[in-house]
């Protein structure tokens, strides 16, 4: 059915002409026979850039591209049957610049000077149909993120997941070929492991070139993925390099390579090549494809958490066969319900003669009481660790043992205590050795009198059960005899021992107890004092009730110093445990000895410290320093005695270091008040900056600082380092525009980080993330989704995805888009929820903006068709 359009010379014509030249989007008539434009209005000619007459003298094919002539031509062919007047339809359209617009095309059949013709709307909705297929596009990257992500999280065959994975990516974003290289961190390597390609394109799987290739042989795309960056290329653009023949041979015209790494390993890498097209990837398709790499190098880290905890299972196994340790199970009194055969090498005795029995029934009695409260302290924890104690062996001898006890009570199969018991009888020995010892030289090598420091380590003797009196004899300056120098007793009748000794001060070699250790040059055990003729104070000893004395050499290198004898009223045997830990020390403490007599020659602790010291005067220049203080800094002795210690150090640190120096000269009259440690740089010689810490002492009276300084650089460097990879994290969420949140499940409160404080608009100070007051910020509709206990709406190891509205700190409305997930520990109970969200309030305002805009291209059509209408139905009539 056609409508005529009325005569040109009347009124009513010029009328809708000038409609017709007026309407604000294109539209003209053409005829449906010849395609040729009859008329067209000014925004025709504005929009598609050709004046009047070029468009008189042009077909509608003209604006229409070559590959889709053939569908208009088939469309005008209908047109010229059809009944219905008006038509509406979706095409792509040509300017003149050869540019391509979509248009919504709006038609109705008229006559037009006697010639079947069709006047024609066109409304330009390409900008809406780049946000739609942008639109779909996101939504198939989004299915296919949560199609990969199900995949890797949940398969037993990752590698095979993986190539499947490709497979959909492939599809997704038309690559010809991906592909993954694992990296041998070891030897620098990387090797392909998996590959997707279409079939038109030659696999490079088989490619024993793409196997163990040195990180340094591609230095162009290893550098970037090595510094955690993305590497992205036409292949024609790159410099000329062995990396550009490379992809130039494989037929590659576009290369995408992303790095896969956990936590501080350069794992490996995915590559993606566009066989076809020189393209540079969105950030759409960059979103789809790091999801890709970050659940890779998730599954990966569980793989080989997976293969550890399988080793360490086998090893368990092996240890519980062919550990020396002692490995049980008892019940929460103590008694035995497993023992390992371990128990026969251990302690002599097999598992069966403890079955049933009390492992408090094989404990030094002394020890039980500690042990048993440590028991009843693991029954309302999970790991104790108990301090050596003694345990009787099968040889009925006493051994001290270690034992690391865990609470499985409640642990399926198992419901005792499991017990890791090893032997310590030798550590303990030397503890005990490294105790006296360390007791004794400091006793000997704090400020002092010789004498006094030596009265005071001959007290330390007396605290072992078995010593009764401590003596000690010092070689003479001529070396003729040995001086009774020092001795201590315990109070009550061995006092009269004393006394009698002090008589018996001098004796030479070969002359009683310390005369023979002269003499023999070892350990002497003198045992029946009282009858011993070889003893010089029988008498003395039988009123003290003295009945063993023991004889230690002090030496230092091949020099005899002098001894410490030692009288007991229970030692009965030369081999007890009293006379090895003596004649151990003994044999440390001569080279303390020696060094206190020779302590004004030598002054060994300011020369022998591995730590700078130094001493400063009052006008900042250095008196004293030892070799530490030069090796570290490099100067020589001359320079460092003539340059003030402010002048060593950073300009940037030398006014905090004088007002310390001056702080702590000022408090020194103060009692009780020492000066407070500092950090400063100190430039050496070579320029190089060294981190100190300095703390010391003032001596007014000498007008002196005396220092002692430690070297942090390392410590220093290391902090740096760590601010800096913080510094990027925090960078790289605040351009994401991602948050992360987590919650343990036993607490209301939730951990934000600095984004998500950022999305939500608040402050850590002015907002605490409790359950109730995030409840509070969800958007009024949609509160029902944190209303429900989150954990009833979450499966383990799953993650769950939702959007929703929030109410910022400053009344805003933003959409944000969560991913969560519940984690829970090895029994499969939840511990926490964490999360991550992104505000995708500007994608949501776009999606709205869409909607807005089809409303507005309906409106404007409905005055054309009316006019037109009115035409038809006068027609009709």
């Amino acid at each position: 059915m056609y409508s005529n359009i009325l005569d040109t010379d009347s009124d009513h014509y010029h009328q809708e002409q000038t409609i017709f030249d007026l309407t604000p989007f294109p539209m003209w008539i053409f005829d449906l026979e010849t395609f040729r434009f009859l008329a067209v209005n000014k925004e025709a000619i504005l929009q598609y850039g050709y004046s009047e007459e070029e468009f008189l003298n042009m077909t509608i094919k003209d604006i229409r591209p070559k590959e889709d002539i053939p569908k208009l031509e088939k469309a005008v062919k209908k047109a010229l049957t059809r009944k219905e007047v008006y038509k509406e339809s979706l095409y792509r359209q040509k300017k003149r610049d050869g540019s391509i617009m979509y248009v919504q095309i709006k038609s109705n059949l008229i006559y037009y000077h006697g010639k079947k013709a069709e006047i024609v709307t066109a409304i330009d909705l390409t900008n809406r149909y780049k946000r739609e297929q942008k639109i779909e596009a996101q939504k198939e990257y989004l299915k296919a993120i949560g199609v990969i992500s199900q995949m890797l999280l949940k398969t037993s065959n990752w590698s095979q997941s993986l190539h499947e994975c490709f497979k959909i990516i492939g599809d997704t974003i038309n690559v010809d070929r991906i592909y993954f290289f694992q990296n041998n961190l070891r030897q620098q390597t990387t090797s392909q492991k998996i590959e997707w390609s279409r079939n038109h394109i030659y696999p490079q799987i088989d490619n024993q070139e793409l196997q163990d290739i040195p990180f340094s042989q591609f230095p162009l795309f290893m550098e970037p993925l090595k510094n955690r960056q993305p590497f992205e290329a036409i292949v024609n653009e790159l410099p000329p390099s062995s990396t550009r023949e490379i992809l130039k041979h494989q037929e590659i015209w576009s290369i995408l390579v992303l790095p896969i790494w956990i936590k501080d390993d350069f794992a490996g890498f995915i590559g993606f090549d566009d066989c076809h097209r020189e393209r540079k990837f969105t950030e759409d398709e960059f979103q789809l494809l790091y999801s890709l790499t970050s659940n890779l190098g998730y599954v990966i880290k569980e793989q080989e958490a997976y293969q550890e905890l399988s080793f360490n299972e086998a090893r368990f196994k092996a240890l519980i066969q062919n550990s020396k340790d002692l490995l049980a199970i008892i019940d929460d009194k103590g008694n035995y319900k497993f023992i390992a055969p371990a128990s026969k090498t251990v302690l002599g005795v097999s598992p069966d003669e403890f079955l049933g029995k009390n492992a408090f029934d094989f404990v030094y009695n002394e020890d039980a009481p500690r042990l048993k409260q440590q028991l009843d302290e693991l029954l309302k924890s999970e790991y104790i660790s108990s301090e050596p104690y003694r345990f009787l062996d099968g040889n009925g001898n006493w051994r001290w043992l270690k034992t690391e006890s865990s609470n499985h009570l409640k642990t399926p199969f198992i419901e005792g205590i499991v017990t890791n018991t090893h032997e310590v009888t030798s550590e303990v020995k030397k503890q005990k050795v490294d105790e006296l010892r360390v007791s004794l030289t400091q006793a000997v090598g704090q400020p002092g009198t010789l004498l006094s420091c030596l009265d005071e380590a001959l007290n330390i003797l007396l605290n072992l059960p078995e010593i009764a009196v401590s003596e000690i004899w010092l070689v003479s300056n001529d070396e003729t005899r040995l001086d009774l120098f020092s001795i201590v007793c315990r109070e009550g009748s061995l006092s009269s021992f004393c006394q009698t000794s002090k008589d018996v001060n001098s004796l030479v070699m070969g002359d009683g107890l310390p005369g023979l250790v002269w003499k023999d040059d070892k350990t002497v055990v003198m045992k029946d004092l009282s009858s011993n003729e070889r003893f010089c104070r029988p008498e003395a000893a039988r009123e003290a009730g003295l009945h063993t004395g023991i004889g230690l050499p002090l030496k230092y290198n091949n020099e005899f110093l002098g001894c410490i004898t030692c009288f007991s009223q229970y030692i009965r045997h030369k081999n007890s445990e009293v006379v090895s830990l003596l004649t151990e020390v003994s044999q440390q403490l001569g080279a303390v000895i020696k060094q206190k007599i020779t302590e004004v020659e030598y002054r060994s602790f300011f020369n022998i410290s591995p730590d700078p010291h130094c001493i400063v005067g009052f006008d900042g220049f250095i008196k004293k320093f030892n070799k530490a203080f030069v090796n570290l800094l490099g100067y020589g002795e001359n320079e460092i005695v003539t340059t003030p210690i402010f002048q060593l150090i950073h300009k940037d640190d030398q006014k905090e270091a004088m007002e310390r120096l001056q702080a702590s000269i000022k408090q020194a009259s103060i009692k009780g008040v020492s000066p407070r440690s500092f950090e400063a740089r100190f430039l050496t010689r070579s320029g190089h900056i060294r981190w100190l810490i300095w703390t010391g002492t003032i001596v007014p009276e000498s007008k002196i600082f005396v220092a002692v300084a430690k070297d942090i650089t390392e410590q220093k460097l290391a902090e740096q380092e760590f601010r800096m990879a913080y510094d990027r994290l925090v960078t790289a969420q605040k351009i994401a525009k991602l948050g992360y949140w987590v919650r343990e499940v036993d607490s209301e409160a939730s951990y934000w980080s600095d984004e998500t404080y950022k999305i939500y608009e608040y402050s850590p100070r002015e907002f605490t993330p409790t359950m109730e007051n995030i409840a509070k910020t969800f958007h009024p509709d949609d509160r029902y989704l944190i209303e429900i206990n989150p954990i009833k709406r979450l499966e383990p190891g799953k993650v769950k995805s939702y959007e929703h509205r929030i109410i910022t700190g400053t009344g805003k409305m933003k959409w944000l888009h969560q991913e969560i997930r519940l984690v829970t520990d090895d029994q499969g109970n939840p511990v926490r929820i964490e999360g991550a969200l992104q505000d995708i309030t500007e994608r949501k305002e776009h999606e709205e903006q869409l909607s807005i805009s089809n409303e507005r291209f309906n409106l404007p059509c409905w005055p054309v068709t009316k006019l037109f209408g009115k035409s038809i139905i006068k027609n009709k009539r």
